[in-house]
């Protein structure tokens, strides 16, 4: 007789089997730092390589980027920045700057300009104009085929006066005036720079006057530029002429004006009560301190309700002396008053007193007929005027004003990539401070504040007065960006976020938004959606006036081993992709990679993080269309037909020598690889096999001898994160899956499989079945295999090794060049197997 055994539910588990299906249909991007068995959503990621999700769980290939155009002289190095301006790209490379003409053909400005150093050159547009940053100072662009120029008008140099005869200055009579450059840019915007300092002119030889002027040029004036003179109402000798001052003179430099004399010379015979518009520094009217001075020489660039702001700013080189004693018997030695042959060396250039003016030789005037303020005030301007007259590396303005001791000079660089200059005298004690023989005791300065903004008047974005300023927060922290939302701008700094609001330059406040999340990656910083999305601290921020929000939580295991690399901050940069909703963050991947190779990029519709592996330097979105700087000098522009030509890279020019049934010998195989498709005319295969030049192709069908292309496959990866049915402590028997497509037009696909069990990825190659003759017309007139939109399930057994596991892996990998698929999710067959792991 035999005993009956009772079951036993561990031991027999095994034997029981509980078929069960499991359907996923979300797609949700990249998580691969929660946990992934509790963590993470329905449809979770950790392997998304080239792929977008910009429909809600849809998977689709990137689109690919074809070459475009090459930088000027076969540049083959780093691009890095893009620009757009009146419909056409412009590129910062290898410290130059080229335009598109149109069609992909690059054409370089005459002059060299960079960045200043760690950052990247930036631009604003504003008035129809093209300002961007650079080491010597802020350039403009008018006209897109002209020569960038300086931003800004000059400030005005001191003027010569004398009376002539004439009819409108009575004896004992006195005025004022100030000189003003100006010009009007190609897109009609009147420009109008600082005005000179007050010149005043005393009738007192009999009888009544005109005045005789010689106005000097500043540098960076150009042919063209108009000067205007103010005048001040006629008042008695002894009574300081008003600053309220009226038009009485405009006129033209000419090319020999500018070029060869470096002064204009004209005669005021304006009567009173003829004077014109009054000058807009007046005290009745805008007042001194808002005089247009140049933009400041700045880090970053940005427009805000027609105000144009300067971040991270430094001024001119410039030093302040003052002559303080002449002699009045230049003739007879003296050690503590300027004598004839006393030197004064300025930017190493020596400037001597003399009893006549030779700006050629130097010489300027020691005058010693008048009283002693009269001496020094005459001889001191002397000195400027032949300082402006001989030297174009230097400016030098006479400012001390009614009421000032006389004598008081400014002596200012002309651009920003003049350093510190020295001035030295033959006569020390004779100018103050006390000025040394030699040596850099007696050396120019400049303002650096890192943590300043400077801002221009409305709509006038090269009238920067120099008290319409903000300072952000501690002076030693620099600004990295500053970035205009619709109500505010933002300024990033290393340690702290501020913003600034106002609607006029009488009404702009800045204070504290946040001090607790600080910019890394200055370039990654974009404006999208009305938010700033950059890398901090944090991670990856969307910063609004509304708060600061983490949007790379889910990543960011894998964003911090790209942060500890070398160079992240300045070669990691963002990309705003608007038109698809899309921020692209590109950064290094290895210590090794001397650029970035792959990019993070977050679709802000579906909140879903995808990647792209390419080696790219900057970007830009325009004609909604993406344009990138690539590393070997050209810009790449993304394939957007809406097609299946989309879905390929690089498109290589090959010659077919010879067709035998599938196999096909070119004049030469170089560019070409397994994977990419072959096209002449409406002809198209993928090439299978490369051996030497010949290559084997789907179908060698159609193909004749002559020239061809090659298109460059893009290899899609997207893997599930481990399904384990929700609960990995049990094991199961994983039979078959479905992946289910949206659109299934290729010719065949990959489905990896991997498990707890078996990490080694295993795929099976399937292919689509349609009923609508897949292939059957012209390729890419529409996608391939354009069929009735319904979905298309692709079902196939799970590999042996791999059915057997407490979780499996799920993965499809596309390598074949214009590929498409479209996928929603995956369906899996299992049953439940026993309690044990192993």
């Amino acid at each position: 007789m035999h005993s009956q055994r009772k079951y036993h539910p561990i031991e027999d588990c095994q034997c029981i089997y509980d078929m069960a299906q499991i359907l996923n249909l979300k797609i949700s991007g990249l998580y691969t730092n929660p946990n992934q068995f509790s963590e993470i959503p329905e449809g979770a990621l950790i392997q998304a390589d080239n792929i977008q999700i910009d429909k809600g769980s849809v998977a689709e290939p990137r689109r690919g980027q074809a070459k475009y155009g090459q930088m000027p002289s076969s540049y083959t190095g780093v691009i890095d920045a893009l620009f757009e301006y009146n419909d056409r790209l412009i590129s910062s490379y290898n410290n130059k700057i080229a335009y598109d003409n149109g069609s992909g053909t690059f054409i370089a400005y005459t002059d060299p300009y960079s960045a200043q150093s760690g950052y990247r050159i930036k631009s604003t547009k504003a008035n129809k104009n093209f300002y961007f940053t650079t080491t010597q100072n802020i350039k403009k662009i008018s006209v897109l085929t002209d020569q960038p120029i300086s931003a800004g008008v000059p400030r005005a140099l001191d003027a010569s006066l004398s009376v002539v005869a004439g009819s409108f200055l009575p004896n004992n009579k006195s005025v004022c005036y100030r000189f003003v450059w100006g010009y009007r840019d190609a897109n009609d915007n009147l420009l109008l720079g600082a005005p000179s300092g007050r010149a005043v002119i005393v009738h007192e030889s009999g009888g009544t006057k005109d005045v005789s002027v010689t106005l000097y040029i500043p540098d960076n004036i150009l042919e063209g530029y108009f000067f205007q003179a103010y005048r001040s109402a006629i008042v008695d000798k002894d009574i300081v002429p008003s600053d309220d001052l009226q038009l009485v003179y405009e006129g033209v430099a000419t090319s020999t004006d500018v070029n060869i004399n470096g002064y204009v010379t004209f005669t005021d015979i304006t009567p009173d009560d003829l004077r014109g518009a009054a000058l807009y520094t007046n005290p009745t009217q805008e007042g001194i301190l808002q005089a247009n001075e140049e933009p400041p020489c700045a880090i970053d660039i940005a427009t805000f309700k027609n105000m144009t702001f300067y971040s991270n700013t430094k001024s001119k080189q410039n030093i302040f002396i003052t002559l303080i004693a002449v002699s009045s018997t230049p003739s007879t030695p003296s050690t503590t008053k300027l004598v004839y042959d006393d030197t004064i060396t300025i930017n190493g250039i020596a400037y001597t007193a003399k009893a006549t003016e030779n700006s050629g030789s130097g010489h300027f005037k020691l005058f010693n007929g008048g009283s002693d303020g009269a001496n020094i005030a005459d001889t001191a301007k002397s000195l400027v005027k032949i300082i402006n007259l001989r030297q174009t590396s230097v400016s030098a303005y006479y400012v001390s004003n009614f009421g000032d001791l006389p004598g008081k000079i400014q002596i200012i660089a002309n651009d920003y990539s003049l350093s510190q200059f020295a001035v030295v005298s033959s006569k020390a004690q004779c100018w103050n401070p006390v000025l040394q023989s030699s040596g850099t005791d007696n050396s120019s300065t400049n303002d650096v504040n890192p943590n300043r903004i400077y801002f221009s008047k409305t709509q006038q974005p090269e009238a920067v007065p120099i008290l319409n300023y903000l300072d952000a927060g501690v002076a030693t922290d620099p600004i990295y960006r500053i970035i205009p939302l619709r109500d505010s701008v933002f300024v990033l700094k290393a340690n702290a976020i501020f913003r600034i609001i106002g609607e006029d330059p009488t009404s702009l406040r800045i204070s504290l938004f946040d001090n607790t999340v600080s910019l890394i990656a200055t370039e990654s910083a974009v404006e999208m959606n009305n938010q700033i999305y950059c890398y901090t601290d944090q991670g990856m921020c969307a910063v609004s006036d509304n708060g600061i929000q983490i949007i790379s939580r889910q990543i960011e295991d894998q964003i911090q081993q790209s942060e500890i690399l070398t160079n992240f901050q300045t070669l990691s940069f963002g990309v705003s992709y608007e038109v698809d909703r899309k921020y692209i963050f590109y950064c290094k991947k290895i210590e090794t990679d001397t650029y970035p190779t792959h990019a993070y990029v977050f679709n802000f519709f579906t909140n879903a993080w995808t990647k792209y592996i390419n080696n790219r330097s900057c970007g830009i979105t325009f004609d909604n269309k993406l344009y990138m700087g690539g590393v070997d000098g050209y810009i790449y522009k993304e394939r957007k037909q809406l097609n299946s030509s989309d879905y390929v890279d690089n498109v290589y020019n090959v010659t077919i020598n010879s067709i035998s049934g599938n196999v096909i010998t070119l004049a030469s195989a170089t560019n070409v690889a397994v994977n990419m498709v072959l096209a002449k005319g409406n002809i198209y295969s993928v090439i299978t096999v490369k051996v030497g030049n010949n290559i084997t192709v789907e179908s060698g069908v159609g193909f004749t001898a002559g020239a061809a292309f090659v298109y460059e496959a893009i290899e899609s990866i997207i893997e599930w994160s481990q399904n384990s049915i929700q609960n990995p402590g049990i094991l199961k028997h994983f039979r078959e899956v479905t992946m289910l497509f949206r659109t299934a037009d290729f010719s065949s696909i990959e489905l990896g499989f991997s498990s707890n069990f078996d990490s080694n990825p295993e795929y099976t190659e399937v292919s689509p079945l349609r009923s609508d003759q897949w292939g059957s017309f012209a390729w890419n007139s529409i996608p391939w295999g354009f069929g009735s939109g319904l979905a298309y399930p692709i079902r196939t057994y799970i590999p042996l090794l791999k059915r057997r596991a407490s979780w499996v892996f799920f993965r499809v990998r596309s390598k074949k060049a214009q590929s498409y698929f479209a996928i929603q999710g995956l369906s899996v067959q299992y049953e439940t197997m026993s309690e044990r792991f192993k």
